[in-house]
């Protein structure tokens, strides 16, 4: 089940980097938007929008990169941390999200009986 394990921990880091390169169109999307704005209600409202989701999926990512790390280095706190960001992965991009997670929560629960 090592080897499991380590193949859930990278794949918590390549869903972790997807959260961080969607973040950061987000980004790219308000700081262009900035160039274009005309002062609406409507612009200045999905800039806002664009900017939570973007640190809200920045603080994810981080959730999911510092989960790899207890994943790979087996870390005895890293097994509650993975199953929190799993589960919140299973939701947040599907399907490939629910297919990386639920893969990662299997791994747990395997590991979970005494490995």
């Amino acid at each position: 089940m090592r080897k499991h394990r380590t193949v859930a921990g990278v794949l918590q880091i390549v869903f972790g980097l997807g959260l961080l390169a969607f973040a950061g169109i987000l980004f790219a999307g308000k700081v262009t938007g900035l160039a274009f704005n005309t002062g609406q209600a409507v612009v200045v409202v999905t800039q806002e929008v664009a900017t939570s989701l973007g640190v809200i999926l920045t603080a994810l990512a981080l959730g999911f990169f510092a989960s790899a790390f207890g994943l790979l280095e087996n870390l005895r706190w890293s097994r509650p941390v993975a199953w929190v960001m799993s589960i919140v992965g299973l939701f947040i991009a599907m399907p490939v999200g629910t297919v990386i997670n639920a893969y990662v929560i299997w791994v747990l629960v395997k590991t979970g009986r005494g490995e």
